[in-house]
């Protein structure tokens, strides 16, 4: 595992972490922190894929996935231009 992808692993690490410390803290118990971040992470997960390969999918298929997690946005066609390049800055 290269550095880069240690330092991913860490920063992904440190969120989740962080997300469940805070669900404990707001109260919740254990199994409600479990099933919660079962939730949590699944969605991460299909946010994930869904942009894995954003910049070569065709423009309607960028609407329908901002769409699908970004509800209230008005403006999608500006809201998709600007993650197509905000997503193409290596």
């Amino acid at each position: 595992m290269s550095s880069n992808d240690q330092n991913y692993q860490k920063f992904f690490d440190y969120i989740f972490a962080r997300i469940e410390t805070d669900l404990r803290e707001v109260g919740y118990g254990d199994m409600s922190v479990n099933k919660k971040m079962k939730v949590i992470v699944t969605k991460f997960y299909s946010i994930l894929v869904d942009f894995k390969n954003f910049k070569n999918i065709s423009d309607k298929d960028k609407k329908a996935i901002l769409q699908k997690y970004f509800t209230d946005i008005k403006k999608i066609d500006d809201f998709s231009i600007y993650i197509s390049n905000y997503l193409s800055i290596d």
